[in-house]
């Protein structure tokens, strides 16, 4: 499907725009060590790889989510997927990270974590240390995913609902907690940090991602448009300077993230997994392994830089390009070995533990079409109830029971997820 193609290949995007910006840190870094500069190029504009992400989860969330809405069991379904798509490799490496910490300090020189600050970082929650400039875990990248994880909260809850009405749900609570957020500037803790503006940048995601449900296509060249906005809008940040961390984040840099993402899923682009996008592709089922282990991998090639004194003799765009080369393959690598077989494994076990799901969503969706009056040989939607045209057709497949139970089996959900 070319919708889950060009999602994936902006989740490679994504991800190796993060990897990028932190490789010229520490780039940036060694050279103030040793007396000289070196100039990072878009350092600044390698963090909205972040919002780019946070655009994506949104979208990812309704689209591959569409079977679930107002369906019973359909909440224990996508929390054990979000469980197990998320928990297994974040666990690990923050595990990995705190067992180097606690072992030898000055191996990774960071503050001794205490028993609160390492509970809560395994369990997603914002943890605040007087003695940091910002709230983040044990193992820092992960305080995207205390982000994720709420948005995940309340995703799960408003799915009950049917689509429209649980995005309007979300949209709502996400908005007043964003405007109670800039009114109100509550000291740092949870509801300082789940209630900063960058939220509203899954909301976005959402909506687009329910915009495609509905097949809406745009032109090509209204595609074009949209894409060149969203590059617009990022570099007209990069040239004017204008800070992008604080309130005005989803404006700066969550609007030209939302553009390009629709850019890529309303349009008729042939963007698929085969040929030339093959690679892309596959990093962007990789991106979440990449934006995960990068951190490591940058720090573990950074130490064995200044090891082998290599410092004094290469110069600090050699050290960006021989640390930043082998992050994708190790990403692949741990994708396939262990993040893609373990989500598989994980998710066959919570279906044993929620047998009921598939079954009811199944019924659930036979007896949504059977009352909604559907044209199986057309496989469209007739809203003939009411004797009313219907404002938006959806596009529905000819129902198939065996097959739609086979979908809701564990099945590693795909790349979208």
């Amino acid at each position: 499907m070319k919708h889950i193609a060009s999602i994936q290949v902006l989740r490679a995007i994504a991800a190796l725009s993060v990897a990028v910006g932190h490789v010229q840190r520490n780039a940036i870094l060694i050279a103030s060590a040793n007396h000289r500069e070196f100039d990072p190029v878009l350092l600044d504009l390698t963090e909205a790889g972040v919002d780019l992400f946070f655009v994506i989860s949104g979208f990812v969330m309704v689209y591959a989510s569409r079977d679930l809405f107002a369906a019973p069991g359909g909440g224990l379904v996508f929390f054990s997927r979000r469980i197990a798509r998320i928990v297994p490799l974040y666990w690990s490496m923050t595990t990995i990270f705190l067992t180097a910490v606690l072992i030898s300090p000055t191996l990774i020189p960071v503050g001794r974590p205490g028993p609160a600050e390492i509970l809560t970082s395994y369990f997603f929650i914002p943890y605040y240390r007087p003695d940091s400039s910002w709230m983040h875990p044990v193992y820092s990248v992960g305080w995207t995913l205390n982000y994720e994880m709420f948005f995940y909260a309340i995703f799960g809850c408003v799915i009950a609902l049917p689509v429209k009405r649980a995005l309007t749900v979300l949209t709502a609570i996400f908005c007043t907690l964003a405007i109670a957020g800039v009114i109100f500037h509550p000291a740092p803790g949870i509801f300082f940090f789940w209630s900063r503006p960058v939220i509203l940048e899954f909301v976005m995601g959402a909506w687009i991602g329910y915009v495609c449900l509905t097949e809406f296509k745009v032109t090509n060249r209204t595609a074009v448009m949209f894409a060149l906005a969203g590059i617009g809008g990022f570099a007209l940040q990069v040239i004017s300077g204008v800070y992008a961390h604080g309130s005005w984040r989803p404006l700066v840099w969550g609007l030209p993230a939302a553009a390009i993402i629709a850019a890529a899923t309303l349009s008729n682009w042939n963007i698929t997994a085969r040929g030339v996008w093959k690679p892309m592709v596959l990093l962007g089922g990789a991106s979440y392994a990449l934006y995960l282990v990068h951190p490591i991998g940058v720090h573990a090639m950074h130490l064995l830089w200044e090891k082998l004194g290599l410092p004094a003799h290469a110069s600090e765009t050699v050290y960006f390009f021989v640390t930043l080369a082998p992050l994708p393959l190790l990403a692949v690598a741990i994708y396939l070995c262990f993040e893609k077989p373990v989500t598989k494994m994980l998710q066959m076990l919570c279906a044993a533990q929620v047998p009921h799901a598939a079954p009811a969503l199944a019924d659930l969706r036979r007896a949504h079409l059977e009352t909604r009056g559907v044209d199986q040989n057309r496989g469209a939607i007739v809203q003939a109830s009411l004797g009313e045209p219907p404002l938006m057709v959806f596009r529905e497949p000819r129902y198939d029971e065996e097959r739609d139970l086979r979908k809701h089996q564990p099945s590693g959900e795909g790349a979208l997820t």
